[in-house]
């Protein structure tokens, strides 16, 4: 009776065993077990058994986006944790499009697996999802949006194609040694730290990713080959570091690169440069490259272009309109440069640091150049100067400039142009209107200077400090000629100062400190009102004259400031050119205005 009973027990516990066995999933499809989950709509695909007889004998693991169960279509989600885990027999695995997660181990201990396709739903991977799949060489992944994946980390992967919809490729991504190229598809638009650490057989990268913003995955040490598509716009920070690159070709799409973007890339010693407007350039701080190709539908040359000291000559094609900040910084190497007819400006410190420059020339399309572009150009001897009407120049402040040519259609010369010490003369040009501030300041080295007729404006501080500068004679203009203030301040060489007929205004200081002056000659019959600053320490109270023209000594005399010149002579100046007469023009200024009235008053009232 007790065996009978005991024969009872033990099969009512082996049909138990069996029923929870087979209650292990709810259903199965094509040899892939699954769970319901709870909204009824969806399933989990589960293991077959706890054991190690889970899948035994299944070769493909293809899972689809949906199947169907007594009538009921089900969308297929997910992978349960540990799902396929020791299936030594599974040797490809292809996850449909409606899964969003694999599990933790799901695939861990598949020593038989060689390739496995990720659809384009799954968002997130398990850790040591791929755990021991010791044979698994083949990664093909369509994943858009995978934040994480925390299991493609085997080493024997091969081979890695990446579909051309994904979107993320997420920290860790995979490690392979095996792994020797990889192509990042245009849809990518960022990548994980890390995503390709420890694939130290990664040789070649193709990169055709449009607009990536961050790229931490790229760090490997190893790559020799870049390839970067003609439709990529941007390369993102710290984009490629192998020391193995020596040529990199940057297509005319891309718009921009990241900071350090070629940081380390010690063997880089070419560059092909087609981008047309790119305007930042963070990355390109490799000091080894030697040679710079530009392409000749380049626009812009964005800041911090190049700066490797080994750069001999660049040629800048036609078509450059803009040389950027630091485009050229610390090119010490750089003796020959062409500046081309298309440039309108040249950023600041562009040209900062070329020490082996020797000659430069401006050309007339440039109308502004930036603060210190040309500074620290220590072996920079001779400027010519092309530009038409350039507002701004702010720097040809180099010290060892010897020799400028000035072109004959320059209209400006402008602000801070030339400061050399060992300039010792300058031939301005009849097309010149305007002498900009400071133009030629601190120019200790030049000696006698002649200021053709066309010159109506004179800037601020334009000649100040030229101390070894002896004598100055500004012609006849047909406009009205302004000195500016402190123009000629303390040039303390100057011994003789000649002043134009139609000088309109002598401003504040302009010939202040000049105390070796012994002759100022003014060729306007009817002296200006100046500043009681315009000769302030000039011995005018004997050690200087003042010659003005026939009969109109007693002007001056009565006149303040001028009547403080000791010793005033009348000269005929016949070889000063005389202004073709205008009728009406009373005071001789070469217009015909209302001071004309006023002064023809003035004869009648015999006031002077």
């Amino acid at each position: 009776m007790k065996t009978y009973r005991f024969k009872s027990l033990l099969l009512a516990m082996m049909l138990s065993a069996l029923s929870l066995n087979t209650m292990a999933y709810d259903f199965m499809v094509n040899g892939i077990a699954y769970n319901k989950n709870s909204d009824g709509k969806t399933v989990m695909v589960t293991s077959t058994s706890s054991s190690s007889s889970n899948y035994s004998g299944l070769t493909t693991a293809n899972i689809p986006a949906t199947v169907t169960d007594s009538g009921i279509t089900y969308s297929v989600t997910s992978i349960d944790n540990s799902a396929f885990s020791g299936c030594s027999s599974l040797t490809s695995v292809t996850i449909g499009n409606s899964v969003t997660s694999i599990g933790n181990r799901a695939f861990s201990g598949c020593s038989s697996l060689t390739s496995v396709t990720i659809g384009n739903s799954v968002t997130t991977i398990g850790s040591d999802a791929f755990y021991y799949c010791s044979s698994l060489t083949k990664l093909t992944w369509n994943a858009v949006n995978c934040s994480s994946n925390g299991g493609m980390t085997t080493s024997n992967i091969e081979t890695v194609m990446i579909g051309n919809q994904v979107q993320v490729l997420p920290q860790g991504f995979v490690n392979g040694s095996k792994i020797t190229s990889v192509t990042i598809p245009n849809s990518v638009t960022s990548i994980g730290s890390n995503a390709f650490s420890g694939c130290s057989g990664l040789t070649k990268l193709t990169w055709n990713a449009v607009n990536c913003s961050s790229n931490g995955g790229m760090t490997t040490s190893n790559i020799e080959t870049v390839m970067i598509g003609n439709q990529v716009q941007v390369l993102p920070q710290g984009f490629v570091n192998g020391s193995k690159i020596t040529s990199v070709t940057i297509p005319n799409s891309v718009t921009s690169i990241g900071s350090n973007a070629f940081s380390g890339c010690s063997g880089l010693t070419k560059l092909t440069w087609n981008a047309v407007n790119c305007s930042s350039n963070g990355g390109m701080t490799t000091s080894n490259i030697e040679t710079v190709m530009i392409g000749n539908q380049v626009q812009v040359l964005p800041q911090g272009f190049v700066n490797g000291s080994k750069i001999t000559s660049v040629t800048i094609p036609n078509s450059v309109t803009s040389i950027g900040n630091s485009a050229f910084y610390g090119c010490s190497g750089l003796t020959s440069l062409t500046i081309p007819n298309s440039v309108t400006s040249i950023g600041s410190q562009a040209f900062s640091g070329c020490s082996g420059l020797t000659s430069v020339t401006i050309p007339n399309s440039v109308t502004s150049i930036g603060y210190q572009a040309f500074s620290g150009c220590s072996g920079l001897t001779r400027l010519t100067w092309n530009a038409v009407n350039c507002s701004s120049n702010g720097d040809m402040t180099t010290s060892n400039i010897e020799t400028v040519t000035i072109g004959n259609q320059v209209q400006v010369l402008p602000n801070n142009f030339v400061s050399g010490s060992k300039i010792t003369s300058v031939t301005i040009p009849n097309s010149v209107t305007s002498i900009s501030e400071y133009a030629f300041s601190g120019c200790s080295g030049l000696k006698r200077l002649n200021i053709p007729g066309s010159v109506s404006d004179i800037g601020y501080r334009a000649f100040a400090i030229c101390t070894g500068l002896m004598t100055v004679r500004i012609a006849n203009c047909t406009n009205s000629t302004v000195v500016g203030s402190e123009a000629f301040y303390h040039c303390e060489g100057l011994t003789s100062v000649i002043l134009p007929a139609s000088l309109s205004s002598l401003e504040a200081r302009a010939f202040e400190g000049c105390t070796g002056l012994t002759d100022v000659t003014c060729m306007r019959p009817r002296p200006v009102n100046i500043d009681a600053s315009v000769f302030e320490n000039v011995p005018v109270n004997g050690g200087c004259d003042l010659h003005v023209p026939e009969g109109s000594k007693p002007r001056y005399e009565a006149m303040a400031v001028w009547q403080d010149f000791l010793f005033i002579f009348e000269d005929a100046h016949d070889d000063e050119p005389t202004p073709t007469p205008t009728n009406g023009d009373v005071n001789g200024d070469g217009k015909v205005n209302v001071s004309d009235v006023t002064t023809l008053v003035n004869m009648i009232l015999g006031v002077n």
